[in-house]
């Protein structure tokens, strides 16, 4: 993550991050998760909660990735 002094924004890998307000500039890729309705709002950072989650590239939250990683090898070995 570095810090633009010009613009006060952090950027964090696929996006920038404003502090001021707390979200993103512009939107995940992400589409969110129907039983995880604020999965939905694209520009919040950690799904607004940073003490449980992390989202160092900017994409969606790293304990997603690794939840839709596990599905997909249980569903392969099943």
């Amino acid at each position: 993550m570095q810090y633009d002094k010009d613009t006060k924004l952090y950027f964090m890998g696929w996006r920038d991050y404003d502090s001021k307000v707390g979200r993103f500039i512009v939107a995940d890729d992400y589409e969110g998760e129907d039983d995880n309705p604020i999965s939905f709002n694209r520009y919040l950072y950690a799904e607004a909660d940073p003490v449980n989650n992390i989202d160092p590239d900017g994409l969606a939250p790293k304990w997603l990735k690794k939840l839709k990683k596990g599905i997909k090898k249980a569903s392969k070995a099943a």
